[in-house]
């Protein structure tokens, strides 16, 4: 067992460092009540958030729920600012300079440096890589069902355990685990809740790479691929990671997890795989027409206007990192149409 994480609680009780967790917490965050008044009385809001982690009196805020439907529907959960100043410190400097590290390089949600993109581009590469090195390459995709509302808390808790034995930080983090006193689930949307995600899959990465000796394996949160060489080999692996999920994490895959073989491409983070290009997903093509359909009926307003053109460029954005030249161009015709519509 690898010697335990120690003495780190009262090292990130600093001004300065309370003061970075305040400057990163409000980078490109939009200007609300909240943030300004923080803003206005920053000193005294440190000292006050320096005083209640050193006291051990601070109590996490549940925050407020809301409803997101694309590109599913789920319920968010966002923190006061004050608590999103608190919780950044607490990652920023307890779980990223010891986890990431125990971290395998594959795993890329939510983690510095390693983005959608290098994830997609690694993956590529892993497939190009498998065509040449296996007779019979297949992908094993999992999906983990209702993932973060079945997040078994005692266990999530007994994995930091393994890697922490401060005190002082195992009860703070207790009180972001059981925000609520449910027995399963971690809130989606929290910055906290990111870490624990990985913390907890962390185990199944190590136990793909380290036990089954998976070469080719991607993990972008709780959705994972894998290339091997044979359909027997992907359905004895599949068979493998499902009772380690049941008998270590208390978790169970849901529908969208198969096999088959490499050459029919891999839909993954919005994009169809190839070995030697990638594509836009077609739901992802489906929802921006219907997105431009529904900005051709809005009121034209310079502030309508703003939007849609923050919403496309976002589109155009990600749509760049695929082989999509003659559909963005098209795109933008339809685009270029909506400054000429008069209501």
């Amino acid at each position: 067992m690898p010697k335990r994480i120690n003495n780190i609680y009262e090292s990130a009780l600093t001004f300065s460092k309370i003061r970075n967790a305040y400057a990163r917490t409000k980078r490109r965050k939009k200007a609300t009540e909240q943030t300004v008044m923080f803003e206005l009385y920053l000193e005294d809001y440190i000292y006050d958030i320096y005083t209640k982690l050193k006291n051990k009196t601070y109590n996490v805020a549940k925050g407020v729920g809301f409803i997101v439907r694309e590109p599913k529907e789920r319920e968010i959960w966002c923190l006061p600012f004050y608590d999103r100043v608190i919780q950044q410190l607490y990652v920023y400097e307890y779980i990223i300079p010891y986890m990431v590290p125990k971290f395998i390089s594959t795993s890329y949600a939510c983690i510095p440096k390693r983005g959608l993109h290098q994830c997609i581009n690694k993956l590529q590469h892993y497939m190009q890589c498998a065509k040449r090195n296996y007779k019979n390459p297949y992908v094993l995709q999992y999906d983990i069902a209702k993932f973060f509302n079945t997040i078994d808390k005692e266990i999530l808790y007994k994995i930091i355990c393994k890697f922490y034995k401060d005190k002082d930080f195992l009860e703070l983090t207790k009180k972001y685990i059981w925000i609520n006193n449910e027995e399963k689930g971690i809130f989606i949307g929290n910055y906290t809740s990111q870490y624990f995600a990985n913390i907890y899959m962390n185990e199944l990465d190590h136990y793909i790479k380290e036990k089954l000796k998976i070469k080719y394996y991607i993990r972008f949160m709780d959705d994972g691929v894998l290339i091997v060489d044979g359909k027997q080999k992907a359905k004895e692996t599949l068979e493998k990671i499902e009772t380690f999920l049941k008998e270590k994490l208390a978790l169970k895959l849901n529908k969208k997890t198969r096999y088959y073989p490499l050459k029919q491409g891999i839909i993954y983070c919005g994009f169809k795989i190839f070995c030697t290009h990638k594509l836009i997903k077609k739901q992802n093509k489906i929802n921006v027409k219907r997105r431009i359909k529904k900005w051709k009926k809005l009121e034209k307003t310079p502030q309508n206007f703003k939007a849609i053109k923050q919403s496309f460029n976002a589109w155009k954005g990600y749509a760049k990192h695929a082989n999509s030249y003659n559909l963005i161009k098209k795109l933008e015709k339809e685009y270029r149409k909506l400054y000429l519509i008069k209501n």
